[in-house]
């Protein structure tokens, strides 16, 4: 028992000293392996951060046509409205000028002439309306174009200054 009340030897003090030594060593190699792993962590983070707002712009162009296209075929659709509203009017306006109490014309002639005069009208209307699917389209041709122009001129960006 009175080696357990003893001091220990110098050795083994050295040795203790020595396993601390490199207990120690190996604590400041893990804990270095833990912060390069946070720090390349952090890094492939930032990357795909960085790679995000490509895909971003994919969509973003993505909606851009899509937007362009609906654009177009409203505004295409709204000319087929006025065309139309067009080509009534001009067959309206063919029956009345067809139908006019001029040069002494009886109410009894006009009123007999007025299927007649509203046959012609209503054969306006239609020429007129014959134009109208070439005239849609062309709109919406044109209309697509716009947009495609503006998302020329905001990808080149600003272009100097003018003389």
């Amino acid at each position: 028992m009175a080696d357990i009340f003893t001091r220990p030897e110098e050795e083994d003090i050295t040795q203790l000293r020595a396993k601390i030594a490199e207990l120690e060593a190996e604590l400041a190699r893990l804990r270095l392996r833990s912060r390069v792993e946070e720090v390349e962590e952090e890094l492939a983070r930032e990357e795909r951060q960085a790679r995000a707002p490509q895909k971003d712009n994919g969509s973003n162009l993505m909606n851009e046509d899509i937007g362009r296209f609906i654009r177009a075929l409203t505004l295409a659709h709204l000319e087929q409205l006025r065309l139309t509203a067009d080509a009534v009017s001009a067959g309206a306006n063919e029956t009345f000028q067809r139908n006019r109490a001029e040069g002494g014309r009886s109410v009894e002639d006009l009123v007999r002439e007025l299927p007649k005069d509203i046959y012609e009208g209503i054969l306006k209307a239609a020429k007129e309306c014959l134009h109208i699917p070439g005239k849609m389209i062309e709109k919406f041709d044109a209309t697509s174009k716009e947009g495609e122009r503006s998302e020329a001129k905001v990808a080149s960006g600003p272009t100097g200054s003018r003389p």
